[in-house]
Parts: structure tokens; sequence; C-alpha cells
């Protein structure tokens, strides 16, 4: 990009202001063919500007979707683990329940048997 200015304003400025006009004409004539590198037009800056905001918002993004993806394995595993607790807690509940009815048919049976003989015995007696 090149500068672009009055170099004849300019030169008339510097030898208001007491530069020699010999020196102000050499720097104003040099000026204008002077590349300037990294100055940007309001329109390049604008789409930089865009650019890196969609850059960014798609990094946001990307790192949005990783946590989400990582918290969605963790609650299915975490799913996975209740369910299985669950199952174990229902198993052993299961298990107690059978050990507890063993437990009341013995406990049946023993009375059972225990009245036989106590009426048996009566019955024995008294005849």
């Amino acid at each position: 990009m090149r500068i672009q200015c009055d170099t004849l304003r300019y030169t008339q400025l510097m030898n208001e202001k007491g530069v020699e006009f010999a020196t102000t004409n050499g720097f104003m004539s040099t000026l204008p063919e002077i590349e300037i590198f990294n100055i940007h037009s309001k329109s390049e800056v604008d789409g930089m500007l865009s650019e890196a905001v969609k850059a960014v918002i798609a990094e946001q993004r990307r790192e949005f979707d990783a946590r989400m993806q990582e918290r969605a394995q963790q609650h299915e595993q975490q799913r996975l683990d209740s369910r299985n607790e669950a199952r174990a807690a229902r198993r052993e509940n299961r298990n107690e329940l059978l050990v507890s009815r063993r437990w009341t048919i013995g406990t049946i049976i023993t009375v059972g048997f225990s009245l036989a003989a106590y009426l048996s015995a009566l019955i024995h007696f008294n005849h």
C-alpha cells in the first residue's frame, strides 16, 4: 500500500516551520513512493476480524462439544453403575428372602412336629 498525501501542502508547511526547501522537497518527493506494509484497509480489517471471530466461535464450539461428550459418557457410566448396584441389591434381597423363607418353613415344621408329638403323648397317656 502506498501513502497518498498532498506533498505540495506538506512542503509549504515544513518551509513555514523553518525546514529548508531542498530537504522538504526531497523528503516529500520520496514519500508517495514508499511502500508501507501491515497497513490494511477497513474492509480487510473487517474480514480479518470476522475470520478471527469465526475461528474463536468454532474453537469454543469444539470445546463445548468435547465437554458435553465427556459429561454424556460420565452420565452413561453412572447410570450403568447404579443399574448394576440395583441389580446386586435385588439379588441380595432375594437371597435374604429365600433364607428367611427357609427359616420360617423350618420353624413351622419344627413347631408342627412338636405339636404332633405333644398331642400324641396326650392321647397315649389318656388311654
